[in-house]
Parts: C-alpha cells; structure tokens; sequence
C-alpha cells in the first residue's frame, strides 16, 4: 500500500511537470518564435505580416517538452543611452553630445535568424550613430546646433545629419 502511494504520487508530480514543460503564455507586450530543431514554426505577436510562417494572437500555447523551444522578445520600445564625450564643431568649439536611442523587435523571426541578442544589436546601433554623427558634427558650427526659428532649424538639422 505504501509503495503504491509513493508510485502515484510520484506519477502524479511527473505529470504536473510534464504539464508545465509543455504549456507556455504569450502577453499582449511580447513576441515570441516556436521553433522545432531550428525551424521557425510559428511566431506570436509579429507585427510584420510573415507569409512563410504561420502568425498568432497572444495567448496560452502547447509545445512539445525537450524538441520545441520557444524565444520570448519583448515588443516594448528598448532604449539605449549613448553618452559621447566632447566632439569639436566646424568652428572648433567643443559640444558634448548625449542620446538615447529607441527601437524594438518587429519581426521575431527576422531578429531570430539575424541577431537573437539583444546587446549585439545596441552595440551595432550604437556604431553606426558614431559613425554618423563624428563626421557630422564635424561639418555644423556650434550657432547651428540652437534654434532660432522653430519652424525651420530643427527641420534643417534633421535633414543635414539623415544624409550624412
């Protein structure tokens, strides 16, 4: 009788787990990809529309424990701060810059096949702000980094460092 208790009880804790393994919850500010040996089978939330793979509204999802996994990205706005020391203007005055960069993950499956880590993507972000606004500032004086008419002057510079 004692054994039988055991067994059954231990039974029962292997199918919870089991259960747990198996059952995962996508929120409403998440995206996420299920993927089978490294196939994509189906992604959540995407907020491109995917013709090769299935799409899904948030929600509780079944998988199969151990074959399936299953990689949650947050679809909130992430922001990156990059602090710059001094750079020199045209008229070689110093002007310390500081930003902070927006983005977020719009394409799960695009992000899992070309990144899938979060801090390679800052770092490369980060790169090729330096690249753009070292030589830029470079090219404007320092009168040109205030706004006199508003209507204008801030028109002027975002255009001025978006072709750079």
């Amino acid at each position: 009788m004692k054994k039988n208790t055991i067994l059954i009880i231990g039974l029962i804790v292997f199918i919870l787990l089991l259960l747990r393994l198996s059952v995962f919850r996508v929120s409403a500010n998440e995206t996420a990809i299920t993927t089978l040996f490294g196939k994509i089978l189906y992604e959540v939330n995407g907020q491109l529309p995917s013709s090769d793979i299935p799409q899904e509204k948030s929600g509780v999802f079944f998988k199969v424990p151990f074959f399936q996994l299953v990689k949650k990205y947050d679809l909130r706005i992430h922001v990156k701060e990059i602090i710059k020391k001094d750079r020199l203007t045209a008229d070689e005055k110093n002007i310390n810059i500081s930003l902070a960069i927006g983005w977020k993950i719009i394409s799960p499956k695009k992000f899992y096949e070309t990144s899938d880590n979060l801090l390679d993507v800052e770092s490369k972000l980060e790169q090729i702000v330096d690249g753009s606004i070292g030589p830029n500032t470079g090219r404007l004086k320092l009168d040109d980094f205030f706004v006199t008419d508003e209507a204008n002057g801030l028109k002027e510079i975002e255009n001025y460092f978006s072709k750079g």
